[in-house]
């Protein structure tokens, strides 16, 4: 599953599987590899860290984060506990049918 996970984010990202590998400073065929061996955890840290995703989706049989909800993801990460709570309000109220209908 984590070859196959690693080959769908690359899609996404418009990327290749050696040129992350080039990008990663990983040896030639290392990620191929992973189609019939093990990766090691240090290495697939280090690819779910280049895509935003934890190691968790990375070898998840459920569905990937797509790029727009990886890139939503990171930019709500900077912002203050405040602001996260704000987010959080304001999808209560959209989930409740409360924002969003026309007048």
């Amino acid at each position: 599953m984590l070859y196959e996970n690693i080959s769908k984010l690359c899609t996404d990202e418009k990327t290749t599987i050696t040129e992350l590998e080039r990008e990663l400073k990983f040896g030639n065929g290392t990620i191929h590899n992973w189609k019939t061996k093990q990766a090691t955890l240090e290495k697939a840290i280090s690819v779910a860290a280049w895509f935003g995703v934890s190691i968790d989706d990375l070898v998840s049989e459920n569905r990937l984060p797509t790029k727009e909800v990886r890139e939503i993801a990171h930019r709500i990460g900077s912002y203050t506990e405040e602001q996260k709570n704000l987010i959080l309000c304001y999808m209560s109220l959209i989930e409740s049918g409360n924002v969003g209908k026309g007048a």
